[in-house]
């Protein structure tokens, strides 16, 4: 359960769509380590190793995954309270500015532009 518990605060803030998948991993882990946790908890005290009734044994033994899951909710509310409200602004490339000598006109130089958006950057490869 821990990449699920990593993916979760890696992409906290992300949108419901991204976080769906590691919700799900997170969740279905927690159920099903409770569920065993508890059935073995209630095996362990009906074959004559505890004096704890079964139900509070089992519920007892269900705790660790509950906790480990509400800990990760928590740990995703307080990332996203932290963060900041707007995303920052992008910073905008600048065309380099021409140099101040005078050029010959015998040969053209050529001069090598930053691009403006990530597309045109990614569009160059």
């Amino acid at each position: 359960m821990r990449p699920s518990r990593s993916a979760i605060a890696a992409l906290a803030g992300q949108g419901t769509r991204v976080l769906s998948y590691p919700w799900a991993l997170l969740i279905l882990g927690a159920t099903v380590s409770t569920a065993a946790n508890a059935v073995h908890a209630i095996l362990s005290v009906q074959n004559g190793r505890g004096v704890v009734p079964p139900l509070v044994s089992a519920l007892v033994a269900s705790m660790p995954p509950v906790v480990l899951l509400l800990i990760t909710h928590l740990s995703v509310v307080l990332v996203q309270r932290t963060a900041p409200a707007k995303p920052a602004k992008p910073i905008k490339a600048t065309k380099p500015k021409p140099a101040a000598k005078e050029r010959t006109a015998s040969a053209p130089v050529e001069v090598e532009t930053v691009p403006d958006t990530v597309d045109e950057l990614i569009g160059q490869f």
